[in-house]
């Protein structure tokens, strides 16, 4: 029996960014059981138009005209999008281009179409606005919070695709990353490294030097390692189960890493890896604010890079 084509909805904005997103989308994902919808939330007119004084009204048609020639522009961008896609071994039954007009915020109208039967969301990380961008509320943080039960695939700049990585932990959080891997990416060719970050044990005992051996680093580098292998080990079977051959599997040990995100990052620039897959952690806001959540931080400053947020 045909396993089900994966459905990936893909949101645009007309920008060279979100291009490269595209252009990342056709080389990463299996061409034979993929299916992109290439999404656009089309902008009204601003309201405030509709409630200016009659000396103003003459300045309503060309803002008309802009909104015309925008969603012109829009339509001709997506349909270069698709022939990307269809260039790169798509078939063209399997790429679909959508244009909604804008009913609520642009995330809102995102988050509603993602809830229609799609296995990810993918958004480029830098659209039209570089103001936007540089806010807290961008599209990608904002999406993390309304899909709280779907993978988020945020592409900034034109990553390479041969080498991912899945950041591992003792918990299911990580599992996640390992499963939504195997569901997207199984049966292909590229080289996946679990990697694991091994935090110094200066950021637990911070005075630790004062009454710690000089060899107990060494001893805490060892129990972290064999805490961490069953979860490797059981990753491994997974990704294994669900069709990645054992030679494209590699195991990767961060030790005395002060910032989990930092070291992942590093470490990925590195060895040429272009991806990295985090499992969301379920915080609430104020723990998220307290503790840090490593997946926000991965999105907010990985550069040249994509970061897929598993839920």
């Amino acid at each position: 029996m045909d396993t089900p084509r994966k459905r990936i909805l893909l949101a645009l904005d007309g920008s060279d960014a979100s291009l490269e997103t595209v252009r990342y989308v056709a080389k990463i994902f299996p061409v034979a059981r993929t299916e992109v919808v290439l999404f656009h939330v089309a902008a009204n007119i601003p309201g405030i138009f509709w409630h200016i004084g009659e000396e103003f009204r003459d300045r309503i048609a060309p803002a008309r005209a802009w909104v015309h020639e925008t969603h012109r522009a829009m339509s001709a961008f997506l349909h270069a999008a698709a022939h990307e896609l269809t260039h790169a071994g798509f078939s063209p039954e399997t790429v679909t281009v959508k244009i909604e007009r804008q009913q609520n915020s642009i995330v809102r109208d995102i988050a509603a179409e993602a809830a229609c039967d799609y296995d990810a969301v993918v958004v480029s990380r830098q659209g039209l606005s570089r103001t936007k961008d540089t806010l807290i509320g961008k599209t990608g943080n904002q999406l993390m919070k309304r899909l709280r039960h779907m993978p988020i695939i945020v592409v900034s700049g034109s990553p390479t695709t041969q080498k991912i990585m899945i950041a591992m932990d003792s918990t299911d959080d990580a599992s996640r990353g390992v499963t939504c891997v195997g569901h997207l990416l199984a049966e292909t060719p590229t080289r996946i490294t679990l990697c694991h970050a091994i935090k110094s044990r200066m950021m637990y005992y911070l005075p630790a030097n004062l009454y710690y051996a000089e060899d107990q680093d060494e001893s805490w580098a060892t129990r972290s390692r064999k805490h961490i292998d069953p979860w490797i080990k059981k990753a491994q079977g997974r990704l294994i189960e669900a069709g990645v051959t054992p030679e494209c599997i590699s195991v990767s040990i961060l030790e005395d890493c002060t910032s989990r995100a930092t070291s992942l990052l590093e470490e990925a620039r590195n060895t040429g890896i272009g991806t990295i897959v985090t499992g969301r952690r379920h915080l609430s806001a104020l723990e998220s604010w307290l503790l840090g959540s490593v997946s926000r931080q991965l999105v907010n400053w990985a550069r040249g890079m994509a970061v897929w947020v598993a839920a």
